[in-house]
C-alpha cells in the first residue's frame, strides 16, 4: 500500500485529476470503454481524503467490494503484488483497475524481483492469461512489459476466473514535463509505445476481449495543470 501526496509524474497528475477535475477523467474513460448514458463513475482511490492511498493485494479486493466467488487473491498471484494507481467503480457495478503512465521509460516496466517460489506462482498465473488470450509468443512476462502483463493477469483473474465485472484503463499523460530528464510524450509516442509493448508480448490489441475491457486513455496535462496547485 503507498499513500501520500506526489509532486511530479503519473501519481500527480492522477491524484489532480481524480481529486480536482474529475470531470476530465471521468469523460475519458466513459468515452474509451463507452459506458451507457448516464452511468457515472465513483473514485475509490487515490482520495485526498484517504491520504491519497493506493491499495494492493487484498485490501484492493476489498476497496471495491469485490466477491470473489470462484478462486481466492492469495491462490492466484503472491503477496506483494501490483500496487493500483487508482481503482474506481461504475454506477452500474463495473470495477475499473487503473494504471497511470507519464513517460516511456516508466511504462518499460522493470521484471519481476519476486522470489522463486512467488515466481512459480506468478508465471502460473501469467500462463493461464496467455492461454486465455490465445498468445501464441514465447515471450516471457515476467522480463519486458512485465507491468503491462500482470494488470493485465489480474483483469483475467477478476473477470473470467471470479466472473466480476471489471475492466482495466490504462492512463497515459500528454505533455507532462516534471520528471527530471525524463522527456514529455505525445499520443502518437503512446500510442507507438503501446504498439511496441503488446506486439512483444503477443498480445491482439484490438481482439474482442482487448476491445472491450482494457482501456487506453490519454489526457493532456495542459487540461489539469490549472487545477495542479489548487
Amino acid at each position: 500500500m503507498a499513500e501520500g501526496r506526489a509532486l511530479r509524474g503519473s501519481q500527480m497528475w492522477l491524484q489532480v485529476a481524480v481529486n480536482r477535475c474529475p470531470s476530465v477523467i471521468d469523460a475519458a474513460i466513459a468515452e474509451t470503454l463507452r459506458l451507457a448514458q448516464g452511468e457515472s463513475i465513483e473514485w475509490v482511490s487515490p482520495l485526498k481524503a484517504n491520504n491519497y492511498v493506493e491499495y494492493c493485494d487484498q485490501r484492493f479486493v476489498e476497496s471495491l467490494g469485490v466477491d470473489l466467488r470462484h478462486k481466492q487473491l492469495k491462490e492466484f498471484w503472491p503477496s506483494r503484488g501490483p500496487v493500483w494507481d487508482g481503482l474506481a467503480l461504475t454506477s452500474n457495478g463495473r470495477c475499473l483497475l487503473v494504471e497511470a503512465k507519464a513517460n516511456v521509460p516508466e511504462f518499460n516496466s522493470s521484471p519481476s524481483g519476486a522470489s522463486e517460489g512467488s515466481l512459480r506462482k506468478i508465471r502460473r498465473a501469467l500462463d493461464d492469461t496467455k492461454a486465455f488470450l490465445s498468445v501464441r509468443s514465447k515471450t516471457e512476462w515476467t522480463q519486458c512489459f512485465y507491468q503491462y502483463a500482470n494488470r493485465l493477469a489480474h483483469l483475467y483473474f477478476l473477470k473470467e476466473v471470479n466472473e466480476v465485472d471489471a475492466a482495466l484503463v490504462f492512463v497515459y499523460f500528454v505533455g507532462d514535463d516534471t520528471v527530471p530528464d525524463r522527456n514529455p510524450v505525445s499520443k502518437a509516442g503512446w500510442e507507438a509505445a503501446i504498439d511496441l509493448a503488446t506486439h512483444h508480448l503477443g498480445v491482439r490489441l484490438h481482439s474482442p476481449w482487448m476491445r472491450d475491457n482494457v482501456a487506453d486513455v490519454f489526457i493532456d496535462v495542459n487540461d489539469l495543470r490549472p487545477f495542479a496547485n489548487s
